[in-house]
């Protein structure tokens, strides 16, 4: 029940007062950087393929579900390449989002086997709004129309990535452009304005060897 009334007050919350919508949230981000950092790919010297899926508010109705599955792998000592879906769904199909995305690496030596390289990503996303699935949904005058199906918005991204065998630190914005949606609709409650907003992603950490089959990894 405390989980049920946490959720309705989040909820309101981010309809009252919140515009903007973010990227698809990972708690697994270290085994998951090529989703936000597109200077990842290629740095692990071997091809690599990621699937992932994350439920939140386990046990709640309409609780976000979220799924990944990229692939990426050096073309040559400097340039990397790679590939990632994700879907992200938020009240059983009332918001749903589907992004593909292409990434490009370039890593200059430092010396002493670290590296840093430079990330680009282009591609976009698919939008799908469908208000009938609101479990309490009733029609609204200030609605009509304002359902999304399959909206294709472009976008492109950039990142930095240092990293050796024992150390790795990166920044990247996944997506510059802060693309806004029901712009045409004509609707005259601003609160139902949807908007891309643009993340900033910081990470860093560190490896340490506990023995030959075991290794530490906080970041």
């Amino acid at each position: 029940m405390k989980k049920t009334i946490f959720f309705l007050i989040v909820f309101a919350v981010s309809f009252n007062y919140a515009s903007a919508q973010h990227d698809a949230q990972f708690t697994q981000h270290t085994n998951n950087l090529i989703a936000v950092n597109p200077a990842y790919a290629g740095s692990r010297g071997n091809l690599s393929v990621t699937a992932l899926h994350r439920s939140q508010w386990v046990g709640l109705k309409g609780a976000p579900k979220t799924q990944i599955l990229s692939i990426n792998t050096p073309m040559s000592e400097k340039v990397g390449v790679g590939l990632s879906i994700i879907n992200d769904n938020v009240g059983n199909g009332t918001n749903q989002e589907t992004y593909f995305d292409a990434m490009f690496s370039y890593a200059l030596e430092m010396g002493q086997g670290h590296k840093l390289a430079f990330g680009l990503k282009a591609g976009g996303h698919l939008l799908n709004l469908n208000f009938s699935k609101l479990a309490n949904y009733k029609p609204n005058a200030n609605l009509m129309g304002a359902d999304i199906k399959n909206k294709f918005s472009p976008n492109f991204g950039a990142g930095l990535f240092y990293y050796s065998d024992t150390f790795f630190a990166g920044l990247s914005v996944p997506n510059f452009l802060e693309t806004e949606h029901f712009e045409n609709s004509g609707l005259e409650n601003d609160s139902y304005i949807i908007k891309d907003r643009m993340n900033y992603y910081l990470i860093a950490g560190s490896v340490f060897e506990l023995n030959h089959n075991l290794k530490f990894k906080p970041s």
